[in-house]
């Protein structure tokens, strides 16, 4: 093998291969390409790598570490960045990161094992610059994790991403229609089944508190909330705060389950120009039109107090509470459901009162 020359091109037959000797010195590096000597303003890189083909331009590999290490020169919201990656002109990816196996051999679906994490973001920890008005030049800022920015989105105040695992801010996109809407600032959904598999994962998972992904009830649901000791998903829009659609003739909207607190609370604020109901129902116009007969005044019968009527009744009620029960009749065996409502809340020492919602006959329904 020749020897490498300076400032020309030099040509090989096969690879060249630079091996460290047992008694290597004490710099920490085998091969070093400094382009600070050079001076002057132009932009000068160290090192370039040109991959054939599909094959990568520059692979690290380690035993033990990491396979490539960038460091970014300065600070702030000026430093350099410790690796960066530009897509290719056909809408390549900048940065691309895939899992690696125990083997460290590239994954295949039919692979046994226990994949590695494909992109892994960790956030450092700085300081405020003498620039920054919020927070205070010189506070101490835990940095976020993974930034993710839409391609003309601005970078985010410090502030704003302070100690987040994940923070994503979209870009005007444009739509089907060439109508511009607002971009996707996190964006998650689940694989599909596997051969065997039942259900699908959730698309996006959302926990406050510890707990363990085998804890979590994830199968079939887009975004998963939980908290230990919160609350799991929280809606405050300036129209509608959560808004829940039901694609299914026999699903629900939205659907709450108390384990073993109330299904669903409804609280309203009082307006400044009166009050406002707790809950609306949307009533729907009959098909028929107008009534074909007058409507008559009724005098419905309401249930006799029982001792069993008390067992089904909550004793721990609260103002305002609607509770609806089943009854069985003794002569008929047929179940009725009747509708109570919590006249006085449970209080020190006494029990809730409840009353009977009577209602006109029952009709039945042939809709």
């Amino acid at each position: 093998m020749s020897d490498v020359e300076l400032n020309s091109t030099n040509e090989g037959e096969n690879g060249t291969e630079i091996q460290a000797q047992s008694n290597f010195g004490n710099n920490d590096f085998v091969f070093q390409a400094d382009a600070r000597t050079a001076g002057g303003g132009r932009t000068i890189r160290g090192l370039v790598g040109l991959g054939l083909n599909a094959a990568t331009g520059v692979e690290g590999q380690s035993q033990s570490g990491p396979g490539v290490r960038g460091v970014g020169g300065g600070a702030g919201p000026r430093g350099g960045e410790g690796v960066l990656g530009l897509g290719g002109a056909r809408g390549g990816s900048g940065v691309r990161g895939r899992g690696g196996s125990p083997a460290l051999t590239p994954l295949d679906p039919s692979e046994a094992g226990i994949a590695g994490t494909g992109v892994s973001g960790r956030g450092g920890r700085l300081r405020a610059p003498q620039d920054s008005r919020d927070p205070a030049p010189g506070t101490r800022i835990a940095g976020p994790g993974v930034v993710g920015l839409g391609s003309t989105a601005k970078d985010p105040p410090l502030r704003d991403t302070a100690a987040c695992g994940v923070f994503g801010v979209g870009a005007p996109a444009i739509d089907s229609r060439d109508h511009k809407v607002g971009g996707t600032g996190v964006f998650g959904q689940a694989g599909e089944k596997s051969t065997g598999e039942t259900n699908n994962g959730a698309g996006v998972i959302g926990v406050s508190g510890t707990l363990n992904y085998s804890e979590l009830e994830a199968a079939e649901k887009g975004v998963l909330g939980v908290s230990t000791n919160g609350t799991g998903v929280a809606g405050n829009g300036a129209i509608t705060g959560v808004h829940g659609v039901s694609n299914a003739s026999a699903g629900q909207g939205v659907y709450g389950q108390g384990k073993p607190g109330r299904g669903g609370v409804f609280e309203s604020a009082r307006d400044p120009q009166g009050p406002i109901a707790q809950i609306r129902l949307v009533p729907q116009r009959a098909a028929f039109g107008r009534q074909p007969q007058p409507i008559v005044p009724v005098n419905p019968d309401g249930v006799l107090e029982t001792e069993q009527i008390q067992q089904a009744l909550p004793k721990d009620g609260r103002t305002g509470d609607l509770f609806a029960v089943e009854i069985v009749s003794e002569v008929t065996l047929v179940p009725v459901g009747t509708l109570w409502f919590c006249v006085q809340g449970a209080r020190q020492g006494t029990q809730a009162l409840w009353s009977q919602v009577l209602m006109g006959p029952p009709v039945r329904g042939r809709g």
